[in-house]
């Protein structure tokens, strides 16, 4: 018995060394791609929707690895975002704007400025679903393995109690 014990221990000393060995590893490996990840988007040069607009017909119009009928549907899936997201930016802009005039009215109804908080966070958290619907879309058309693409769905599940 008190073989077992002494067996025992080293074991879990063994299995805790693992497991520490693994989470380091893969903390350094997330900060070395979320440095990367930094770096390239600190040299982008896309800071407007514009800018947006252009950098991705370039990049489908000289892709390599589509064809026609993908160059095709991706302009499709784009040109539906950004409908959506051109009629939720006005929501939001509104609802900001009748915040705003809230604010400075000078008489302050904090159950409305509650419920315009509240309004222009669900718009906004409809705006980043919409952006990663659309990643999600384009990703199953030009992978190996569509259901892969379904990467971000858990981040849909935004708190909208406040």
């Amino acid at each position: 018995m008190i073989v077992s014990i002494k067996t025992e221990r080293p074991m879990k000393h063994v299995i805790f060394l693992i497991l520490a060995l693994f989470i380091v590893t893969s903390c350094a490996s997330q900060k070395r791609e979320e440095k990367i990840v930094e770096a390239k988007a600190a040299q982008s040069t896309v800071h407007d929707s514009n800018a947006l607009g252009t950098t991705i017909n370039d990049l489908i119009t000289n892709s390599k690895n589509l064809n026609e009928t993908q160059k095709e549907e991706i302009r499709k899936i784009f040109s539906m975002n950004k409908k959506t997201a051109e009629e939720l930016t006005q929501k939001s802009y509104a609802f900001r704007g009748v915040l705003i005039q809230e604010l400075l009215s000078g008489n302050v109804n904090q159950k409305r400025v509650k419920i315009l908080k509240k309004d222009i966070k669900d718009v906004e958290a409809a705006r980043l679903k919409n952006t990663f619907d659309t990643v999600e879309k384009i990703s199953a058309l030009v992978t190996d393995h569509p259901e892969k693409a379904k990467f971000a769905e858990h981040m849909m599940m935004m708190d909208k109690s406040r």
